[in-house]
């Protein structure tokens, strides 16, 4: 009888521990698909960070032809040589594709990939953003420059506004000179948003250990 009910015994305990393995992996796998389901969500959540600058991108992509027909009609009509339009021309297309392949060719696939080497990408990006900024600053300026004394060179002798020829010259300096001015702040603004984007998903990496 004791024999039995050891057997019976022992084969209760089977039966429970085998029970509590089934649960513990039933548990294990519920955790395992919790974790991919937020890792999934977090870095759709960075994906979409920075989506407004691939937005940002594709908009300088469409409006750069339109802002050299632009300068083109303007000087034509200005009577002003074509030497500061096509100096504006290299540095847009420049610019541009500057920045398809910083902030759109290598920006990180989020959905693949390491958080390590996201991070990376994001730093890299960083840092490409400030050479580029760096090399079209003064080249924005020697064409501003050149395309404001092209329109006061061709002001009447004396600067006397008698015409509307000299009155449009005389506003376009005006107008380039503010326009100066404001581009820069805007671009400085823009430029610093982008890093702090960056900054922000970097933080956000490091929070959850990817460092």
């Amino acid at each position: 009888m004791k024999n039995e009910e050891n057997i019976n015994t022992d084969s209760s305990n089977m039966q429970e521990l085998d029970q509590m393995r089934q649960q513990m992996a039933l548990l294990k796998h519920s955790l395992d698909r919790q974790l991919v389901v937020s890792d999934k969500l977090m870095r759709q959540s960075m994906k979409g960070k920075l989506q407004w600058i691939k937005q940002m991108v594709w908009f300088e992509i469409i409006a750069t032809p339109l802002l050299i027909i632009f300068f083109v009609i303007e000087a034509m009509q200005l009577e002003l040589s074509m030497g500061p339009v096509v100096m504006l021309a290299v540095i847009l297309a420049v610019s541009v594709t500057a920045d398809y392949i910083i902030n759109v060719k290598r920006a990180p696939d989020f959905m693949a990939g390491t958080l390590v080497a996201t991070q990376e990408q994001l730093l890299s990006m960083k840092r490409l953003r400030m050479w580029s900024f760096a090399i079209n600053l003064p080249l924005s300026l020697i064409w501003a420059a050149w395309f404001i004394i092209d329109m006061y060179m061709r002001l009447p002798v004396g600067h006397v506004i008698d015409t509307a020829h000299s009155a449009a010259l005389t506003g376009g300096i005006v107008g380039g000179s503010i326009g100066l001015v404001a581009g820069l702040v805007v671009a400085v603004v823009i430029l610093r948003k982008m890093q702090k984007t960056n900054d922000s998903i970097i933080d956000q990496i490091k929070d959850l250990g990817g460092d």
